[in-house]
């Protein structure tokens, strides 16, 4: 599967809004809830998420590791 294409490049037809998002498509919200220019991504979901390729990668990032500090070490004994 190839990644979706970046957001600024959408065009309006592109563009997700509400009353057209289904399963098959990416429902990453863009912009201001409260302005006229908001709207979803709209390209084809990954299978089996809510999100395209490209806003699982953001949306969906491993967790890292924590340092030991003194303080955690101690919580541990």
């Amino acid at each position: 599967e190839t990644p979706s294409p970046a957001v600024s490049m959408l065009t309006p037809e592109q563009r997700g809004s509400v009353l057209n998002l289904n399963e098959h498509t990416c429902k990453w919200p863009i912009g201001d809830p409260g302005t006229h220019d908001f709207h979803f991504c709209g390209v084809r979901a990954k299978t089996g998420s809510p999100y395209c390729e490209t806003h699982v990668a953001i949306a969906y990032q491993p967790q890292t590791r924590r340092q030991n500090t003194g303080k955690h070490k101690a919580a541990q004994k």
